[in-house]
């Protein structure tokens, strides 16, 4: 069983997931929404808790970088708010072409 609420109340029933992406060539942007809803409440089907994600992506090859803010939040009820944000790098590289410049180099 799952603890899902940010303050760590309830336990996880129905998950409730939504999810769209905006790409134009390499670059992107994402929103994502999960609702959870908790077992011991009197409603198992009513959300209590949102997890929010909004993402960018930048890509100029052979460098990509994400961007991300998550905020996990109640709903309908006080509690925590949990918030992240996230930046990552990426470096895109094959190495059967490093290896084949680096010996056509060496003759």
């Amino acid at each position: 069983m799952v603890r899902r609420e940010p303050d760590l109340r309830g336990l996880a029933a129905l998950r409730y997931a939504l999810h769209t992406e905006l790409s134009t060539f390499s670059d992107r942007i994402g929103l994502d929404g999960t609702f959870f809803t908790d077992r011991t409440s009197s409603n198992v089907l009513a959300p209590t808790d949102l997890d929010f994600t909004a993402e960018l992506s930048f890509h100029a090859q052979p460098i990509e970088v994400h961007l991300a803010s998550e905020r996990d939040m109640p709903l309908g009820a006080p509690g925590l708010v949990q918030q992240l944000i996230d930046v990552v790098a990426v470096y895109s590289f094959d190495l059967k072409t490093v290896a084949i410049r680096a010996s056509a180099s060496a003759r």
